[in-house]
């Protein structure tokens, strides 16, 4: 509980990440907010790259990979050279979960990057090694991972289990395919739209229930599927174990959901490329 408190304590306003970006401009003079936007990204891309490549299937590691990112990059400057950022950003990810110990470390990752990344063609495989971990130390004494503890996604599927059984429990009959399939594609979607926002910095300004319950609405537009605010409160209220109306608890509301969800939409419309959530594959 206290390191969930900590946590929402740490999420920063807009207006505040955007004058920490700032000040970092001004150290860059060269990078503009659009540049920095898809360098931070690009970054996450690489780290979902390498954890496929790699066969690393726990998507919470990737997950608390992306935050070691973020918070990395609130920070420093983004001279250091971003293949090693991402990888040592997956690797303590890997740590932090303490999951695919067995397929994360150091010298996995090196291999990966001398292999598929032509900068490190011509490094000595030991080096390699000692670089990524330099890395790792600099951002494990940059960034607190005591600031986050849940993510987006932990939100999505306990919500549809919910509406089904709730479903169930109204009278639906199992065979109406039609309704039952629908609420399981809002879930994967919502999915996709989950993953694609924690490539940006909406994971360091809002909670994660909140930012699960932007993307499970916006999957529900998708689908003309009406959004049902008091089960995902009673999910999220049940998974944080914070108690409904506790002051350190906010609720999913429009009003709390709507700044969310103009910032992945607006996300989709600068930077998407013409790519779809709506499709398989979480890359949208």
């Amino acid at each position: 509980f206290s390191v969930f408190v900590s946590g929402v304590a740490m999420l920063r306003t807009r207006a505040e990440l955007r004058g920490m970006i700032g000040a970092k401009r001004q150290q860059r003079r060269t990078m503009s907010i659009a540049e920095e936007v898809k360098h931070r990204m690009s970054g996450c891309v690489l780290i979902k790259v390498m954890a496929e490549e790699i066969g690393l299937k726990d998507f919470k590691t990737v997950c608390s990979a992306y935050q070691y990112l973020h918070r990395f990059y609130l920070q420093c400057a983004m001279h250091h050279n971003r293949f090693l950022v991402s990888a040592a950003c997956l690797l303590l990810g890997a740590k932090r979960e303490q999951r695919d110990a067995s397929t994360v470390d150091e010298k996995c990752l090196a291999k990966f990057l001398k292999n598929q990344v032509i900068t490190f063609k011509l490094d000595v495989l030991d080096c390699l090694v000692r670089r990524l971990s330099d890395m790792a130390e600099l951002i494990t004494s940059t960034v607190d991972s005591n600031a986050w503890v849940h993510h987006p996604h932990q939100f999505l599927r306990p919500y549809v289990q919910a509406v089904l059984e709730a479903q169930m429990a109204d009278g639906a009959e199992p065979n109406h395919r039609e309704t039952f399939d629908l609420i399981q594609q809002v879930g994967q979607v919502s999915w996709n739209f989950a993953e694609d926002a924690m490539r940006t910095t909406v994971c360091l300004q809002f909670p994660p229930n909140i930012i699960a319950a932007s993307t499970l609405f916006l999957a529900s537009e998708v689908f003309l599927v009406p959004f049902d605010f008091d089960a995902f409160n009673q999910v999220a209220s049940r998974l944080l174990n914070l108690p409904a109306g506790s002051p350190n608890f906010q609720e999913a509301t429009m009003d709390t959901i709507a700044t969310v969800c103009s910032e992945i939409l607006f996300l989709y419309e600068s930077y998407g490329d013409g790519l779809d959530p709506t499709q398989a594959g979480g890359d949208g």
